[in-house]
C-alpha cells in the first residue's frame, strides 16, 4: 500500500504542483503562464481526468467483486481526497519554509519553527494516510494486494514516463522521442524488477 502514496501522489503532484512549491514571499505567488491549450480549470480537469483512468484500471486490475467495489473504491476516493486536500497545505508550509530559509534577516529560531511545521504536518498527514491505507487493505485479499502494490508502480512510471513526453515536446527546438514511452492501456504489472 505505500506505494499508493508514493505513485498516486506523485502522479497528481505533477498535476497539482505539489513537486515545486509556489514561492510565498510576499502574498501569493503570481500565477504561471497557461500551458499551451491549456483552458480555465486545466489543470483540475487534468487531475480529475487523471484519477478517473487511475480508477477505473484499478477496479479493472484488482478484479473486485461488486461487494468489494462498494467497500473499497469510497476508501481509495476518500484517499485521494486527502491528499488533495494536503498538497495545498503543504506548499504553503514549504513556502514559507523555503523564504526563512532565503531571507538573511532570518533567525534560526524562525527557520527551525518552519521546518518544524513542515515535518510535523507530514508526519500527521502520514499516520491519516496509513490508516485510510488500512482500511482498503482490510477489504483486499493478499492476491489483491499485491496487484494494488505492482499497479502503483506501474502507474506512476507510465504516468512519468507521459509527463516527460509531454515537457520534451513543449520545448522548442526539441525533437519528439520516437514511439510511445508507456501505453497506459498494457494491462500487464511491471513485476517491480529494474
Amino acid at each position: 500500500m505505500r506505494l499508493l502514496t508514493t505513485g498516486l501522489a506523485l502522479g497528481l503532484a505533477f498535476l497539482t504542483g505539489l513537486a515545486s512549491p509556489a514561492r510565498a514571499q510576499d502574498g501569493p505567488a503570481p500565477r504561471p503562464a497557461p500551458r499551451p491549450g491549456a483552458g480555465p480549470g486545466g489543470d483540475e480537469e487534468m487531475r480529475a481526468a487523471l484519477e478517473q483512468v487511475m480508477l477505473v484500471r484499478l477496479k479493472r486490475t484488482l478484479e473486485l467483486s461488486v461487494e468489494q467495489e462498494a467497500r473499497v473504491m469510497p476508501k481509495v476516493e476518500g484517499l485521494l481526497a486527502a491528499r488533495r486536500g494536503y498538497a495545498p497545505k503543504r506548499r504553503e508550509a514549504v513556502a514559507h519554509l523555503k523564504a526563512a530559509m532565503i531571507d538573511p534577516a532570518s533567525s534560526e529560531a524562525q527557520i527551525q519553527k518552519a521546518l518544524k511545521n513542515v515535518h510535523d504536518m507530514d508526519d500527521a498527514f502520514r499516520q491519516q494516510e496509513e490508516g485510510l491505507r488500512r482500511e482498503v487493505d482490510r477489504e483486499l485479499t493478499s492476491r489483491q494486494q499485491a496487484r494494488l502494490y505492482f499497479f502503483e508502480e506501474h502507474f506512476r512510471r507510465a504516468m512519468q514516463r507521459r509527463m516527460m513526453e509531454a515537457m520534451q515536446r513543449g520545448r522548442p527546438g526539441r525533437v519528439p522521442a520516437p514511439g510511445p514511452a508507456a501505453d497506459l492501456d498494457d494491462e500487464t504489472p511491471d513485476d517491480g524488477g529494474q
